[in-house]
């Protein structure tokens, strides 16, 4: 009863304190206080005394001071104002609490709420004296509080023996949240933002006390070890980011330094008689400090990672994966597209590697759930591949053929969509690897086409949609001079079945495959009737409709004028009617569309304008002209974008006959509009945003779903807007430039019919040339 009332009593105060509630706060935290302070021995199992025995059930007594914990964490961070004169009591009984507290698993969510509550006390000025060293209690926070509480317990042992992918990924990944080890690194990022100085040097005192204690017995003091290398970690780090590794570190301590003196000699004269804990931690050490330790170091311990990858503890291998991964990921900065490391660098190396994962992988092969449990070892193969390019040779052709074999040994159970997803990039890094040389085409479609045309066969829905996405890879990358593979033009008709269009997760792979078709061989369909219907579904989608553009597009520029008239009109009816919703986003991606059709039938610019006359219906080109594309233009935000509207459109208004005959109104509007945004863009006053360019797996949306989900492959990927001038930079300071090309390619050819539509346009385009 007494839990529920606390639990209730939380609730109440979430959103504000009750009238009430702040009328008795004295009262009813009498009363909290109380409870935080009780001891009942008849509620605690007699067991209690032994660490070694099952302790994980958490007492009813534990789970009420856990709920207290949360609501003075909620009055200290939330009511400070009228809390605050309670704080003082509540700091020293969790003080007394935690100092009394027994390393029990049972204990630790206590302990988590309790550090929680310190923290946020810590956090605010007028109360973080209390941990201040002017009367010892810092010292005493950190020996009687901080340091047992980070030291490593049985439960963490047993889950490092018993279940080392569960204690591979808490570390990792930050699912540790409501252990000890993190909620002292939390408390401590808090203690040193109030008094950095001071709390570094009784730390740095303390852990060369540990390591000292270590080196008198090294098999028996392992744990001092570990405690001080976790501590200095929890020291050191200022500023971490999980995919660059720690970018910022504490200036009162020397991290190269450390590694030089207590690290370095645990990876290059490591001895089997110590626990593997010790080496798990100096890998880790080179994981964080990947930065400061520098690629000079780095390449001194890369042979000890490969040997290490050939260790038969699970942990250790595991660890030396993610960290061989981590460190060929380094860039020369944050935003740099320019790996540290570089494929000369893996000369040799990268063979022996790859070998060693794949055994690693393969160890257990007896169930595909197994097999595929270690999604770490595969990204790192994928690294592996994706630095070492085309240096792997012949040996990239077996790496591919060995990612297949274990895509088909984990395909009747495909459990950890993680590993399918990177097994994938590894495939595909492989592929375009081998497609340097275009002439390895048929060489990669003999590999993989089996495998591929039985996964589709047998449903497996977890790997269509990447399979659709290395087939459209393999399509775009088939030389002009050599046909479409049999193999894969045998897909063309399947491909146009409902059901493979019905889950959403498919729709983007199945898109792009669909468009690499039509543009490689658009007579590959006699009847573009079934084409047409998927257009029509995904047009009117609210959400797929990017997709109909793509798939409209292909048949547009590629399918045969006269395959295409007699449907040219209805088309255009749905795109009209869609725009009459006033979607935003539909309108953008319509104004890039109109444009992409302008640039890429370059030899009939009135195309457009007779499209637009096939309604017959007056006014309706020069609505849409003027009030759906010339009054958003400028709203595109992409560069990318941008650069197609804008050259596609002025390329519509300069060198279509028919719209000047028919629409000169429109030719001097497009001119009055797209000259100041195309002068604003090239002067770099226009609003703009383009890809992120450092495009690593870290930073691509969560693959956590079971089923057809859509998870884009990286290594592969396309831009689902097509570019037709590639040619054209998006970068001021290169030769060929949007800004050149537009004055040479548009403005000065027609410079006498600039001049003859005379208006406010011409000083625009004046003042435009005189500028650039």
């Amino acid at each position: 009863n007494l839990y529920l009332l606390i639990e209730i009593y939380y609730d109440l105060n979430c959103q504000d304190i009750p009238e009430f509630f702040e009328e008795h706060m004295e009262q009813g935290f009498g009363i909290i206080l109380k409870y935080l302070n009780y001891n009942n021995k008849l509620l605690e199992p007699v067991d209690d005394l032994d660490e070694d025995e099952d302790d994980s059930e958490i007492t009813i007594l534990i789970k009420c001071k856990c709920s207290i914990q949360e609501l003075l964490y909620l009055y200290s961070s939330k009511y400070c104002d009228v809390f605050g004169p309670l704080i003082g009591k509540f700091v020293e009984t969790t003080w007394e609490l935690l100092s009394s507290m027994k390393p029990l698993s049972k204990n630790d969510l206590l302990v988590c709420n309790s550090m929680e509550f310190l923290s946020s006390v810590a956090r605010i000025n007028e109360f973080s004296p209390i941990f201040n060293n002017e009367n010892g209690h810092l010292n005493l926070l950190l020996e009687k509080i901080i340091l047992p509480n980070l030291m490593l317990h049985q439960s963490d042992i047993e889950l490092f023996e018993d279940d080392p992918i569960e204690f591979v990924r808490r570390d990792l990944e930050g699912s540790d949240i409501d252990t000890r080890r993190r909620a002292c690194t939390d408390f401590l990022k808090v203690l040193k933002r109030k008094n950095l100085v001071e709390l570094t040097q009784i730390s740095v005192s303390l852990i060369t006390n540990f390591l000292n204690l270590y080196k008198q017995d090294p098999v028996h003091n392992w744990k001092y070890k570990d405690l001080a290398i976790y501590f200095y970690l929890a020291i050191a780090v200022e500023g971490q980011v999980i995919s660059f590794g720690c970018v910022e570190t504490n200036a009162y301590v020397d991290v190269l330094e450390f590694f030089k003196e207590n690290i370095a000699i645990d990876l290059s004269e490591f001895d089997s008689k110590i626990n593997p804990i010790i080496l798990v931690d100096a890998i880790k050490y080179i994981y964080v400090f990947r930065n400061q330790v520098g690629k000079e170091n780095i390449k001194t311990i890369l042979p000890f990672l490969a040997t290490f990858l050939t260790n038969d503890n699970y942990v250790v291998y595991t660890y030396s994966a993610v960290t061989l991964e981590r460190i060929l990921s380094m860039r020369e900065s944050r935003t740099s597209n320019k790996f540290i490391f570089e494929k000369q660098d893996l000369v040799g190396a990268a063979e022996p590697l790859i070998t060693n994962l794949f055994k690693l992988i393969l160890k257990d092969s007896s169930k595909p759930e197994k097999l595929a449990e270690n999604e770490f070892l595969m990204k790192s193969i994928y690294k592996i591949c994706s630095i070492a390019q085309d240096s792997l040779n012949v040996f990239s052709n077996i790496v591919l053929k060995q990612l297949i074999e274990i895509l088909t040994l984990i395909k009747s159970n495909p459990s950890n969509p993680r590993f399918t997803h990177y097994t994938f990039e590894a495939i595909g890094i492989n592929i375009k690897n081998q497609l340097a040389d275009k002439s390895n085409i048929n060489k990669i479609i003999e590999t993989i086409m089996p495998s591929i045309l039985n996964f589709l066969a047998d449903d497996i829905t977890e790997f269509i949609p990447y399979s659709f996405q290395l087939l459209s890879f393999i399509v775009e990358n088939t030389p002009d001079n050599v046909s479409l593979s049999v193999q894969i033009a045998q897909l063309s008709q399947p491909l146009l079945t409902p059901s493979v269009w019905e889950l959403r997760g498919n729709i983007p792979a199945t898109t792009r495959f669909l468009v690499s078709l039509l543009k490689k061989d658009p007579t590959i369909y006699s009847d573009i009737q079934p084409i047409l219907g998927l257009f029509q579904k995904l047009i009117n989608s609210k959400k797929l409709f990017y997709h109909g553009f793509e798939i409209l597009e292909a048949l547009l520029v590629k399918v045969n004028t006269d395959v295409m008239s007699p449907y040219l009109k209805s088309i255009l009816g749905l795109i009209l009617g869609r725009l009459q919703n006033k979607d935003m986003i539909f309108i953008k991606r319509f104004i890039v569309f109109i444009a992409q059709i302008v640039l890429y039938k370059s030899n009939d610019f009135n195309f457009v304008v007779q499209w637009f006359d096939s309604l017959q219906q007056d006014g309706v080109l020069k609505g849409v002209f003027n009030n759906i594309i010339l009054a958003n233009v400028d709203k595109l935000n992409n560069l990318f974008e941008k650069k197609i509207a804008l050259s596609g459109l002025l390329t519509f208004v300069l060198k279509s006959n028919m719209l000047l005959e028919k629409h000169p109104d429109l030719v001097k509007n497009g001119l009055d509009t797209l000259l100041p945004c195309i002068a604003k863009q090239v002067h770099g006053t226009g609003s703009q945003t383009t890809s992120a360019p450092a495009i690593d797996l870290d930073t691509v949306e969560e693959i956590s779903t079971f089923g057809s989900a859509y998870s884009k492959l990286i290594t592969i990927s396309k831009n689902p807007i097509d570019d037709p001038l590639p040619f054209v930079k998006l970068e001021n300071n290169s030769t060929n430039n949007f800004g050149n090309f537009i004055n040479t390619e548009l403005l000065q050819p027609n410079s006498n019919l600039l001049k003859q539509l005379g208006s406010t346009f011409s000083n625009n385009e004046l003042q435009y040339q005189i500028n650039l």
